[in-house]
Order: structure tokens, then sequence, then C-alpha cells
């Protein structure tokens, strides 16, 4: 039986809780997110315990660029809105892989915010890692894109990420086998390869994948297998977040229902 459970508990997303702090003026946006091994209470609180992931994502902004700061490409495109992103670790330097997730961050809040609404505005977002036990980057893009909602920044269409390592080992009678969503620091010692997939679960469309680390080669029906298990993940990722959002008034949760999706860019990384 309790293997049976294990097995069960490689195709499905682990404990998640979210925690917002919607924008009043007197503070920013801000989003955490803990995967991992969460602890409920009788009295409602959570907290996690050892084996899980904690990022916290602030939004600073909208505010007005210096002229001085202002790139040439602003002289062409007067509508473009300026985002920086950081990522702060937990402790010692910023590592190189950091400056990756900056930029796949960077490309997706591109790609969803409707820009032409703050011409030569800039947009800060500061992510701070608190602990990592794998699927770093996917809940970093998650909790940007949630402090965008809350932060009352005008998106496209509410994109979710999904993590999922691709282990060597593969049962011949059942491809799923080969894959773990949202792989723990203990998952990803079995697995050759890791990505991360951005995809929009009310059109079953995949805006993106990233290769976070290995080589990921897969066949036609593992690609089919890799689709349906990041649409059904997305799907539940999404309605925790609107479940939270529910918490939060009328004007957030009608985001939900409001969301343009008429249109997908593809995003090349």
């Amino acid at each position: 039986m309790s293997g049976e459970k294990i097995i069960n508990k490689r195709h499905h997303m682990r404990d998640i809780d979210f925690k917002l702090n919607i924008l009043n003026g007197e503070s920013t946006a801000s989003c955490k997110i803990t995967a991992g091994n969460i602890l409920n209470v009788p009295n409602g609180i959570k907290f996690s315990l050892s084996d899980h992931t904690s990022v916290l994502c602030s939004m600073l902004g909208p505010y007005e660029e210096r002229r001085k700061r202002i790139k040439p490409t602003f002289a062409v495109y007067p509508n473009r809105l300026r985002l920086s992103i950081f990522i702060r670790p937990n402790c010692g330097s910023i590592a190189n892989k950091y400056r990756n997730y900056e930029f796949v961050i960077n490309k997706i809040l591109q790609t969803i915010i409707t820009t032409n609404t703050m011409p030569q505005c800039g947009l800060s977002f500061v992510i701070q890692i608190f602990n990592d036990s794998g699927s770093l980057l996917a809940h970093s893009i998650n909790s940007s894109i949630v402090a965008c909602i809350i932060g009352g920044i005008s998106i496209e269409f509410i994109p979710i990420a999904v993590s999922i390592g691709i282990t060597k080992c593969r049962a011949p009678s059942d491809i799923k086998s080969q894959f773990i969503v949202d792989p723990s620091n203990e998952d990803l010692a079995r697995c050759i390869s890791t990505i991360t997939v951005v995809c929009d679960p009310t059109k079953d469309i995949i805006v993106s994948i990233n290769v976070d680390n290995g080589l990921c080669m897969l066949d036609k029906s593992s690609h089919k297998v890799l689709f349906e298990l990041a649409m059904k993940s997305a799907r539940f990722v999404r309605e925790e977040i609107r479940k939270t959002c529910n918490n939060y008034g009328d004007h957030i949760s009608k985001i939900f229902v409001n969301n343009n999706t008429n249109g997908h860019n593809l995003i090349e990384l």
C-alpha cells in the first residue's frame, strides 16, 4: 500500500500554500509560495517542515523611469515597459543559474503584461529564496504572476509553471513512470533532466518549455504524457491560486473569470 502511494505521489504536485500581501499604499504587493512538506494544525495555521521550497516575490512599481536610465529601445518603442527581475538566494553569492532564471521570468512577464498601459515606466520583481528543495523556477514564475494579479497589473492571460523531472528508469508498459511532477531534492537525485513547462490550462496550450538541467530527449508518446501531466498539474495550481485570491475581494477573483485568453504568443527562450 505504501508503495502505491509513492508511485501516485510522483505524478501529483506537492502540498502548496500561498500567502498574499495586497497592494494597499503602505506596502508592496507580494506573494509567498511554499511547496513540499506542509503541516496543517487544527487552528488553520500552516507551516512548513523540512524538505520544502519557499520563495517570496515582491513587486515594486509601476514607477516612472529616470531619463538617464531609459535605454535606446524606448526611442523606438515609446510604450515599452521596462521589467527588472532580481533573484536573491537565502545565503551566498548569486549563482549563474539564477541569472538564467531572471531572464526566463522576464521573457514570460513581457509576454503576459499589457505594456502599452504603462509607457516609459518600470516594474521590478524581487524574488527572495527562503528554501530550495526542487522546482525553484516554477514556483518563482508562479509567485511573480500572482504578484502581478494582486498588484493590479493588467495581464493578457494567466500562465502556470510546472516543474517536471525526467528519470532514466522507464517501465515499458508505463510511459508515465519516467516523469516526476514537482520534484524535490530527493527526486532530483533520480532525474537525468528537469524541465519547467509554462502553460495556460484554460486553453490547453503550452507557452514555453525551459530545460533547467540535463538533456531532454523524448519520443512522441512521451510528449503526449508530458503534456497531460503538465496540464493536470497546472489546473491544480491555478485552482489553488483562485481559491486564495477569492479571499481578497471580488476585484481580484474576477480576473480569473474575465481573463483575456484570445491569443497566446509562444515565448522563444
